[in-house]
């Protein structure tokens, strides 16, 4: 897993590590393109904002496959 210790929006991004989706695909889910969602988690985000990054992640981990 990746440190995300210190980054802005730490929280958003220790959820987005530890459900093992991309943030490529969260990037995709939210409409962004990954520098646009780069640029999104380097600003604080409002409640809303974060809701809503928290959905897309929440989704994503629903639609992943897993391979066992």
């Amino acid at each position: 897993m990746r440190d995300v210790s210190g980054l802005p929006n730490e929280d958003v991004r220790r959820k987005i590590a530890e459900s093992n989706v991309s943030e490529y695909y969260v990037a995709d889910m939210l409409g962004l393109s990954f520098s646009g969602f780069a640029t999104l988690l380097a600003q604080p985000l409002s409640p809303q904002d974060r809701e809503t990054v928290l959905d897309a992640i929440r989704e994503a981990k629903k639609s992943t496959v897993v391979n066992i």
